[in-house]
Order: structure tokens, then C-alpha cells, then sequence
């Protein structure tokens, strides 16, 4: 997770999943709690 800066705008997330090499990126502006949505992602992981 990336999140946004002085300079740059927007915060970033990518999830590696296992057996691919790239990740899913998503971008969200600065107005978005990007930590709200990884704990809503992590809630939905199966441990």
C-alpha cells in the first residue's frame, strides 16, 4: 500500500496473488481512506 503524498495526489494498492506475477494495482484519489479498505479487504481473506 502506497499512500498519498505532498506531491502525489493518490494512494495506491496492489495485491500479489500467488502464482501470478503482477499484481492487481487499483489507484484512489486522496479523499478515500486507504486504510479502511485494506481492513475491509483483510476481512475477507481466508486465513
Amino acid at each position: 500500500m502506497e499512500t498519498a503524498g505532498t506531491f502525489d495526489l493518490d494512494a495506491e494498492l496492489k495485491i500479489w496473488l500467488s502464482g501470478s506475477a503482477t499484481p492487481i494495482e487499483k489507484t484512489f484519489t486522496k479523499g478515500v481512506d486507504i486504510y479502511e479498505v485494506q481492513a475491509i479487504l483483510t476481512q475477507f481473506v481466508a486465513k
